[in-house]
């Protein structure tokens, strides 16, 4: 099975925890069930995508 994180948009908006504005990726996660769409800040791309690697055990292609 092919696990596939599609950057479908960008923006900003407030954050809920820090109540300042902040910029974010909107992506869309193959492996749900639905076309849901979720934010992820864009400073912490990176990381998002290293954890989902070591979540659903991803190896890297050649």
């Amino acid at each position: 099975m092919s696990h596939v994180l599609n950057v479908v948009g960008y923006g900003e908006d407030v954050d809920p925890i820090t109540l300042c504005k902040t910029r974010y990726l909107k992506i869309r996660d193959s492996l749900g069930q639905k076309k849901i769409h979720y934010k992820v800040p864009a400073n912490n791309f990176i990381s998002h995508v290293i954890g989902v690697y070591k979540v659903t055990s991803i190896k890297k292609s050649d």
